[in-house]
């Protein structure tokens, strides 16, 4: 039971690792184009 509940953690890890990366990712993109339409704005 115990070795099954570990492989089952081991298969979330990389999933969890990817969904941060890519909400990263989002924050950055939406961050750019935010400050890029009140440069435009001037």
């Amino acid at each position: 039971m115990q070795h099954y509940f570990v492989d089952r953690k081991m298969e979330h890890f990389p999933q969890c690792l990817l969904l941060s990366r890519l909400n990263h990712f989002i924050a950055i993109y939406t961050e750019r184009t935010f400050c890029r339409s009140i440069l435009s704005r001037r």
